[in-house]
C-alpha cells in the first residue's frame, strides 16, 4: 500500500506483513519495508503498542490515526495490511473477531509481569536490530532490491546487536528482577 494518498506527489509503497494467532485473532507481529519518508519506524511503534495493548487484527484497524493526505491515508498501510489479514485469515476454532478483546485480561491480574507474553516482542527487537546493523551509518534510502546485499555482505561475520538491544535488555532484566517498574533498580540497570 502506498505511505499516503497516491494524488499526493511523493506516494511510495510500503510493504507490510502482519501475523496474528489463528484462534483468538491476538496481533502477534508486523513486518514492514518502506523508505524512509514512509515513516514505516512510527508505524512499527503503533504496532509494538497494539502488541503491547494485546490488541487483535481486527482492533487494529479500528484505531483512530491521524490522518492528512501529505502523510497518509483515511486507512493507514498498518490498517489496510489488518484488514487485509482478517479478510483472508481462516479462525482455527471458531469465529476470532473480537475473541482477543476477551482474552487479553485473562491469565494474569495485571499486575504481574506476563513473560511469556513479552518474548515475542523481545526476540522481534534483537531480529529487527540484528538485522539493522549493517545498515547503520548509511545514508539516503537503501532500495529494497539492494537490501538483501548489504545483509549478505555482512552475513559472513558474527551476528551483532547494537545499545538499543542492550537497553532493551537491561529494561527486560529490570522488569523481572523488580516485579515490574521500578525507577531506582531501572538506573541502576
Amino acid at each position: 500500500a502506498d505511505d499516503h494518498k497516491a494524488y499526493y506527489p511523493g506516494a511510495t509503497t510500503v510493504h507490510v506483513r502482519t501475523t496474528g494467532d489463528l484462534t483468538t485473532g491476538r496481533l502477534l507481529g508486523v513486518q514492514m519495508v518502506g523508505t524512509i519518508e514512509s515513516a514505516v519506524h512510527k508505524r512499527i511503534d503503533t504496532a509494538a503498542t497494539a502488541i503491547y495493548a494485546g490488541l487483535g487484527v481486527d482492533q487494529l484497524s479500528d484505531l483512530d490515526l491521524s490522518y492528512t493526505p501529505p502523510l497518509g491515508s483515511p486507512w493507514d498501510v498498518l490498517q489496510a495490511a489488518a484488514q487485509r489479514w482478517s479478510a483472508v485469515a481462516t479462525p482455527v476454532g471458531g469465529d476470532h473477531h473480537g475473541s482477543a478483546a476477551r482474552s487479553r485480561h485473562g491469565g494474569h491480574d495485571g499486575n504481574m509481569l506476563d513473560v511469556v507474553r513479552y518474548r515475542g516482542v523481545l526476540l522481534g527487537v534483537l531480529v529487527g536490530d540484528v538485522l539493522g546493523v549493517p545498515l547503520e551509518g548509511h545514508r539516503g534510502v537503501v532500495p529494497a532490491s539492494e537490501l538483501a546485499l548489504v545483509l549478505a555482505d555482512d552475513a559472513t561475520s558474527t551476528l551483532r546487536y547494537s545499545d538499543d538491544t542492550a537497553m532493551t535488555m537491561a529494561l527486560a532484566e529490570s522488569l523481572l528482577r523488580a516485579g515490574g517498574l521500578d525507577d531506582g533498580d531501572l538506573a541502576r540497570a
